[in-house]
């Protein structure tokens, strides 16, 4: 049985970058360790918890159940503190994929933030899930993988993307302009380096990995089995990713840079890998991008609970091997 990692539940929100030149709004940075962090859980030891990255905090923070999903942008959630008697509060939900194995789980736990502007429509965002119980807070907000990866990028720890001098971020390219790149980086020289950038929320267990030194090792039951969890993109067919792969490859074969990256956005993957279950044809194609010369880049990320400001946090965790034939008979 695969283990996983359990987070607390509570937490809250800073605002995101909102200029290239502007400095990220989380100023405490700690070393990264080499290796995946062992029991990342409401039990673990504060120098453990600490000495990693924060990319992202939440507030405004609610806790809450899961009622439904719905039309791709809406979800009812029965807020904490409001009553079993009272009707579900409807949020939006930032997330337009079919958040595959992550709503199995009836009435499972999530993370809202509250928005500034009272006269949105909608005050809340959902902005996590515990599918499994006991198990790992799972960020659903698809866009914020971009602030993370823009975050990481301006404090220079992506070490795959050095060196860069400028950073631009919604870049068209592509055939007629039709898409448009995460970010270019300008690179010494004149050159440009384009990043594209996933949101990784779908994961299984890898399999029997005792022996592996990148195993995340659970602190639950004694003589609970030792295992490591993959994570999977995309999960579903995906026509759009398929044709930002294709342009990538286009601006590689011109002689340009490409990278793409995957921000795993839960604590118990040591691994990364295109899903190919769900989409065969895009995960040949990023096998034959990275053949060509598009970088693979895979980022781990950890959800947790802040109680004393009453917020969530992400912390990046370091990189994710990534292993582009899993799943290949």
């Amino acid at each position: 049985m695969c283990s996983t990692v359990a987070l607390c539940c509570t937490g809250a929100v800073t605002e995101q970058a909102k200029a290239e030149s502007k400095v990220s709004d989380f100023s405490q940075f700690w070393d990264v360790p080499d290796l995946a962090v062992a029991g990342l859980n409401s039990s673990a030891a504060p120098a453990e918890v600490s000495s990693l990255v924060i990319v992202r905090a939440i507030g405004g923070l609610l806790t809450g159940r899961l009622v439904k999903r719905y039309k791709r942008f809406l979800a009812d959630v029965q807020i904490d503190g409001e009553g079993v008697a009272s009707e579900p509060t409807t949020v939006h939900c930032p997330n337009t994929g079919p958040m595959t194995s992550l709503l199995d789980l009836p009435l499972a736990y999530v993370w809202l933030s509250t928005a500034a502007n009272t006269k949105r429509k909608y005050a809340h965002t959902l902005e996590a899930i515990q599918p499994e119980e006991g198990g790992p807070w799972v960020g659903v907000h698809s866009a914020s993988a971009n602030g993370i990866v823009h975050t990481l990028l301006q404090q220079r720890l992506i070490a795959d993307l050095l060196p860069y001098t400028g950073i631009r971020k919604e870049v068209k390219y592509g055939k007629a302009g039709q898409s448009r790149v995460d970010f270019v980086l300008d690179t010494p020289g004149g050159g440009e380096l384009y990043v594209e950038v996933k949101s990784v929320t779908l994961a299984e267990c890898l399999g029997d990995s005792s022996s592996d030194p990148h195993v995340l090792r659970s602190r639950g039951d004694e003589g609970a089995e030792d295992s490591a969890r993959i994570g999977l993109f995309p999960d579903t067919v995906s026509e759009r990713a398929r044709r930002h792969v294709r342009d990538l490859m286009a601006i590689v074969a011109a002689g340009g840079q490409a990278a793409m990256v995957f921000v795993i956005q839960r604590g118990d993957c040591a691994y990364f890998g295109p899903c190919h279950a769900k989409d065969p044809v895009y995960g040949q194609l990023v096998i034959e991008a990275a053949a060509a010369g598009v970088r693979m880049i895979a980022l781990r990320c950890v959800l947790e609970g802040d109680d004393e400001k009453g917020r969530g946090l992400v912390r990046y965790i370091g990189l994710a091997q990534v292993r582009l034939e899993h799943g290949l008979s």
